[in-house]
C-alpha cells in the first residue's frame, strides 16, 4: 500500500501545486514495509541503538521487563534525547507491546535511518510483526517545520 500526504504549515487558499513549488508544502510519503527490509535499509543489528543510554537493548530486557510487569508509558514532557538506561527502553517497549495496537504503528525514517518510532519498532521486531507503516521524509527536503 504506498499513498502520499501532505504536510503543511500554512494551506490558506492558495494552489496546492505553488505551495510545492515554494517548498511550503512537502509530500511525505507512507509506505508500509516489511520490517525486515526496514532493519537491512537502516542497518539495525538486532533493536535500534539509541544513544544517551547505557547498553544495547536484547530480547532478554524486554522479556524481563513484560514479567515484571514493568511498562513504561509515553510521557510527552520527557525530552527524548535524554539519558535512559536499557531497562527503561526495555520497559518502554514492554508498555508498547501489553497496550498498543503494534499492527497500525508507525514510524519516520530519513536518510535511511529511524528518526522517530525506535521504541515503536522494537515492540515489532519483538512481537514478529511482519509489517509496519513509514513515514518516509525525502532527503532533499528543505522544509523543516512539519505539522499534520
Amino acid at each position: 500500500m504506498k499513498s502520499i500526504v501532505y504536510a503543511f504549515r500554512n494551506l490558506d487558499r492558495m494552489n496546492v501545486t505553488q505551495l510545492v513549488r515554494e517548498r511550503t508544502l512537502m509530500p511525505i510519503k507512507i509506505l508500509q514495509r516489511r520490517i525486515e527490509e526496514v532493519v537491512l535499509d537502516c542497518q539495525i543489528s538486532r533493536y535500534p541503538k539509541w544513544m544517551n543510554t547505557d547498553r544495547a537493548l536484547v530480547t532478554g530486557d524486554i522479556k524481563h521487563a513484560i514479567k515484571a510487569g514493568c511498562f513504561l508509558a509515553p510521557d510527552e514532557s520527557r525530552d527524548p534525547n535524554s539519558f535512559m538506561t536499557a531497562q527503561d527502553h526495555a520497559a518502554r517497549v514492554a508498555w508498547l507491546i501489553k497496550f498498543a495496537d503494534l499492527e497500525k504503528v508507525t514510524i519516520t525514517i530519513a536518510k535511511n535511518k529511524v528518526v522517530d518510532g525506535n521504541h515503536r519498532l522494537s515492540a515489532c521486531i519483538y512481537s514478529k510483526i511482519k509489517v509496519i507503516n513509514c513515514v518516509v521524509i525525502s532527503a532533499s527536503s528543505k522544509v523543516s517545520v512539519i505539522a499534520a
